[in-house]
């Protein structure tokens, strides 16, 4: 017989939340709708870069604090990873506070702040380029 208390065997792993790589899947829908993006940039500015790379930095950031879609509860705020990278990088001006304000109450544990940096750094950039024209007039060629 063993000294060794016996482990009570739960069927998970220790620490069930923690992310693991991600999948095929979640990389190629963030990758996907990044360049879908990036094909607006004529269109609508040079603003859509910094957003895009805001929309990466969600992604990265809510799987390093374990964010995750619970089954069990609905709305806005109960999304993916990959669901708040394109919601931050296509609606950012409403899905960036939200995710600022809400990031504490669903995030499951505690992780390095570089990729909540780089999504505050890159939103915010967005975000002042996108009022920019409201407060010195337009940009480029008016016509």
């Amino acid at each position: 017989m063993s000294d060794t208390p016996e482990q009570p065997v739960t069927g998970a792993p220790e620490d069930a939340t923690a992310p693991g790589r991600p999948s095929a899947g979640q990389i190629a829908g963030v990758v996907i709708s990044t360049l879908l993006l990036l094909t607006m940039t004529p269109l609508v500015g040079l603003g859509v870069i910094p957003s895009a790379i805001a929309g990466i930095a969600a992604f990265l950031d809510a799987r390093a604090v374990g964010i995750r879609k619970d089954p069990d509860r609905a709305g806005f705020l109960n999304i993916s990873p990959m669901g708040w990278a394109i919601v931050v990088a296509w609606l950012l001006i409403v899905a960036y506070p939200a995710y600022l304000f809400h990031r504490a109450t669903i995030k499951s544990h505690g992780a390095p702040p570089i990729y909540f940096i780089i999504l505050n750094v890159f939103g915010v950039i967005s975000i002042a380029l996108s009022l920019l024209p409201y407060f010195i007039g337009p940009i480029g060629p008016t016509g």
